[in-house]
């Protein structure tokens, strides 16, 4: 198998290998080995290895650049969703969860970030951070974070992505907020994009694990992200991919069966419909929101509603109530 890299990425052909179970040998110069339960644990890469650590209920625990000396440690609370990411034993961020796929509240390090949603939305509309800044956030039609303007309609980031979310653009990388393709929870310094159960490899457009439901995921390729159509599908859960586009939530009962049984339980879980929040966009913004009607339009019809929420108070009264306190610093120490 053949695909072919964008510009960014050195333009040119990278052939593909797989085990006849469909895990990953070889990407291009890149190299792929799995634990017995099929979770990758190791990618070499120009001599560099990375080796990683997966808990049986496909919690990603420990990855280790070796020749880097770096290390990053992973924490969980008692639903198994992380809370806590550090590098070197140092806590580099945190972050609480409205439910399974929504983040509340989030921890870069320095600031801390509250994120407001409307009812059925699985990606937020609007953040605001501890020193006051508050900022609308903008997707496009598969639910990817493409721009972030502040009250003022100036443009404060824009990230642009390849069709398996490899970041090709990103106008401020200093922003390092966690909402990523899709999505998903985005990891810079691995890669991966987490969504609900896996990590999804950018590098690769693969997941790291196989599927925890198997075929009831409705593809025999257990590793493949979306039915390999990234730009008409979206897989929040990790467990089962759906074509069409859209932010919004909704009741899986395929999914809820199917992990029920597998965690021996039987509950509903939340996955996802279509329902384009803006119409397809393309390019790079520079300057202001003026400078492009497509955005222009859909940030005017949502604006008023988006900052008027933000700073009367009711978004924050709206987070208080349903969501707990966030505070970093009961992770500061890693789990042993």
């Amino acid at each position: 198998m053949r695909d072919y890299l964008p510009a960014t990425a050195g333009a040119n052909y990278r052939d593909y290998q797989y085990t006849p179970d469909n895990r990953l040998m070889r990407a291009g110069g890149g190299q792929y080995s799995h634990d017995e339960r099929g979770f990758r644990s190791i990618w070499s890469d120009k001599g560099v290895y990375t080796l990683y650590e997966y808990s049986p209920d496909y919690r990603l625990l420990k990855a280790e650049e070796e020749d880097r000396d770096k290390v990053f440690t992973f924490a969980h609370d008692e639903d198994d969703q992380r809370v806590a990411k550090y590098r070197n034993g140092e806590l580099v961020e945190a972050y609480q969860w409205l439910d399974f796929v929504r983040l509340a509240a989030f921890y870069d390090g320095q600031h801390q970030y509250e994120f407001a949603y409307r009812d059925g939305e699985r990606t937020p509309f609007a953040m605001r951070r501890d020193d006051g800044e508050v900022a609308g956030l903008f997707y496009d039609q598969v639910g990817p974070l493409r721009v972030v303007a502040d009250v003022d309609d100036n443009v404060i980031k824009e990230v642009l992505y390849d069709p398996f979310g490899g970041i090709i653009e990103d106008t401020n990388p200093d922003l390092r907020l966690p909402v990523g393709f899709a999505g998903g929870l985005h990891d810079r310094d691995l890669g991966f994009v987490r969504f609900g159960w896996r990590d999804h490899d950018v590098r690769t457009g693969r997941w790291t694990a196989p599927d925890p439901i198997g075929d009831k995921g409705g593809d025999p390729d257990w590793y493949g992200y979306c039915l390999d159509d990234p730009v008409n599908g979206v897989d929040p859960l990790g467990l089962e991919a759906r074509k069409g586009a859209g932010r919004r939530i909704a009741t899986s009962s395929a999914v809820g069966v199917g992990l029920g049984a597998w965690r021996g339980s039987t509950f509903g879980l939340p996955g996802t419909i279509a329902g384009a929040i803006m119409g397809g966009t393309s390019g790079l913004l520079r300057g202001t929101i003026n400078e492009y009607p497509p955005l222009r339009e859909f940030i005017d019809e949502t604006k008023k509603k988006t900052i008027h929420e933000l700073t009367d108070g009711s978004a924050e009264r709206m987070m208080r109530t349903r969501w707990k306190d966030f505070d970093p610093k009961e992770y500061t120490q890693t789990d042993k």
